[in-house]
Protein backbone atom coordinates (compact mmCIF):
# COMPACT_ATOMS: atom_id res chain seq x y z
CA UNK A 1 0.00 0.00 0.00
CA UNK A 2 2.88 2.35 1.01
CA UNK A 3 3.86 1.78 -3.15
CA UNK A 4 0.30 2.93 -4.42
CA UNK A 5 0.40 5.65 -2.21
CA UNK A 6 3.81 7.04 -3.65
CA UNK A 7 2.50 6.49 -6.85
CA UNK A 8 -0.55 8.60 -6.32
CA UNK A 9 1.69 11.70 -4.73
CA UNK A 10 4.12 11.65 -7.70
CA UNK A 11 0.99 11.80 -10.05
CA UNK A 12 -0.70 14.61 -8.01
CA UNK A 13 2.88 16.68 -7.94
CA UNK A 14 3.08 16.21 -11.82
CA UNK A 15 -0.30 17.29 -12.68
CA UNK A 16 0.37 20.45 -10.21
CA UNK A 17 3.26 21.54 -12.02
CA UNK A 18 1.05 21.57 -15.35
CA UNK A 19 -1.17 24.40 -13.01
CA UNK A 20 0.70 27.25 -14.27
CA UNK A 21 1.49 26.22 -17.95
CA UNK A 22 -0.23 28.49 -20.83
CA UNK A 23 -0.19 27.80 -24.30
CA UNK A 24 2.94 28.23 -26.22
CA UNK A 25 2.97 31.36 -29.56
CA UNK A 26 5.50 31.40 -31.78
CA UNK A 27 7.65 34.61 -32.91
CA UNK A 28 6.01 36.95 -35.02
CA UNK A 29 6.60 36.00 -38.92
CA UNK A 30 7.93 32.64 -37.84
CA UNK A 31 6.43 31.03 -40.69
CA UNK A 32 7.98 34.04 -43.15
CA UNK A 33 11.07 34.11 -41.87
CA UNK A 34 11.65 29.80 -42.39
CA UNK A 35 10.63 30.25 -45.94
CA UNK A 36 13.16 32.80 -46.92
CA UNK A 37 16.01 31.09 -45.01
CA UNK A 38 14.92 28.00 -47.66
CA UNK A 39 14.55 29.98 -50.05
CA UNK A 40 17.56 31.43 -49.22
CA UNK A 41 19.43 28.30 -49.41
CA UNK A 42 18.28 26.59 -52.48
CA UNK A 43 19.88 27.99 -55.52
CA UNK A 44 17.36 28.05 -58.40
CA UNK A 45 18.87 26.04 -61.12
CA UNK A 46 17.66 25.81 -64.47
CA UNK A 47 15.28 23.20 -64.24
CA UNK A 48 13.26 24.98 -61.21
CA UNK A 49 13.12 28.08 -63.59
CA UNK A 50 11.63 26.12 -66.39
CA UNK A 51 8.97 24.67 -64.83
CA UNK A 52 8.40 27.71 -62.86
CA UNK A 53 7.96 29.32 -66.44
CA UNK A 54 6.03 26.63 -67.78
CA UNK A 55 3.55 26.62 -65.07
CA UNK A 56 2.28 29.31 -65.71
CA UNK A 57 -1.06 29.37 -67.25
CA UNK A 58 -0.19 31.47 -70.00
CA UNK A 59 2.92 29.74 -71.50
CA UNK A 60 1.21 26.65 -70.75
CA UNK A 61 -1.93 27.49 -73.02
CA UNK A 62 0.09 28.93 -75.58
CA UNK A 63 2.82 25.76 -75.71
CA UNK A 64 -0.54 23.86 -76.11
CA UNK A 65 -1.55 25.72 -78.47
CA UNK A 66 1.54 25.26 -80.68
CA UNK A 67 1.76 21.85 -80.31
CA UNK A 68 -1.62 21.41 -81.31
CA UNK A 69 -0.79 23.29 -84.73
CA UNK A 70 1.74 21.22 -85.33
CA UNK A 71 0.10 18.32 -85.22
CA UNK A 72 -2.23 19.51 -87.40
CA UNK A 73 0.58 20.36 -90.19
CA UNK A 74 2.09 17.10 -90.03
CA UNK A 75 -1.36 15.35 -90.43
CA UNK A 76 -2.07 17.65 -93.70
CA UNK A 77 1.57 17.07 -94.99
CA UNK A 78 1.03 13.21 -94.30
CA UNK A 79 -2.52 13.21 -96.08
CA UNK A 80 -0.96 15.11 -99.00
CA UNK A 81 1.98 12.53 -99.81
CA UNK A 82 -0.52 9.67 -99.73
CA UNK A 83 -1.54 9.37 -103.15
CA UNK A 84 -3.95 6.12 -104.42
CA UNK A 85 -0.86 5.29 -107.08
CA UNK A 86 0.80 4.60 -104.68
CA UNK A 87 -1.39 2.32 -101.90
CA UNK A 88 -2.75 0.10 -104.84
CA UNK A 89 0.99 -0.21 -106.65
CA UNK A 90 1.55 -3.00 -103.86
CA UNK A 91 -1.99 -4.72 -103.47
CA UNK A 92 -2.59 -5.73 -107.27
CA UNK A 93 0.76 -8.72 -106.90
CA UNK A 94 -1.80 -10.17 -104.04
CA UNK A 95 -2.62 -13.50 -104.79
CA UNK A 96 -6.05 -14.40 -102.68
CA UNK A 97 -4.93 -18.38 -102.48
CA UNK A 98 -6.65 -18.18 -98.95
CA UNK A 99 -9.83 -16.06 -99.60
CA UNK A 100 -12.37 -18.94 -98.91
CA UNK A 101 -16.25 -18.01 -98.41
CA UNK A 102 -16.61 -18.94 -94.93
CA UNK A 103 -20.27 -17.55 -94.44
CA UNK A 104 -21.92 -21.44 -93.92
CA UNK A 105 -20.58 -20.73 -90.25
CA UNK A 106 -22.57 -18.06 -89.75
CA UNK A 107 -25.95 -18.80 -90.88
CA UNK A 108 -26.90 -20.50 -88.13
CA UNK A 109 -30.25 -22.82 -88.12
CA UNK A 110 -31.82 -25.02 -85.93
CA UNK A 111 -31.59 -28.67 -86.79
CA UNK A 112 -33.13 -30.06 -84.15
CA UNK A 113 -36.99 -30.23 -84.64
Amino acid sequence: MMEHDDIHKKIAASLESLDGVSRATPAPYLLTRINAKLNALEAPNFWSRAGALLSKPKIAGIGMMVFIVMNIFVINSLKKNNTPAALTQGTTNIRYDFAINVSSIYDIENQEP
